[in-house]
């Protein structure tokens, strides 16, 4: 019964995936958007937004959707995608030095590659 379970879970997680990855991109361009607010920030219409931007991330979350550490950290070819190098002085090689698009893992599984820039 514990097996079946699991299974019916798998099943479920894996037809959320699709709907999953199709919200990503609007969640993404939500954020953008709050870093980019007017000086009026305190309009009734920018207030929405956020709380809009808020329960997104809420709902993202969960759904076992979390966002995926880049800056800073070791180069990992299963978790990061390298669109660049860069020298950096200071910086150890394999090093992340900038994030270029977010990623995003479900469940601790991946299922967007942040692109990133490594140190050399």
């Amino acid at each position: 019964e514990k097996e079946i379970e699991k299974n019916k879970q798998n099943w479920v997680d894996f037809a959320n995936l699709d709907l999953i990855k199709g919200l990503i991109p609007i969640w993404i361009s939500f954020a953008g958007l709050r870093k980019n607010l007017p000086a009026d920030a305190g309009a009734d219409w920018v207030k929405g937004l956020i709380q809009m931007h808020k329960s997104f991330e809420d709902f993202l979350q969960k759904s076992g959707v979390s966002g995926i550490e880049t800056e800073g950290q070791v180069f990992d070819p299963e978790w990061h995608e390298a669109v660049g190098q860069e020298k950096k002085e200071g910086v150890t090689n394999g090093l992340i030095v900038r994030e270029v698009s977010p990623g995003f893992k479900m469940n601790n599984k991946l299922i967007i590659a942040p692109k990133v820039i490594v140190a050399q």
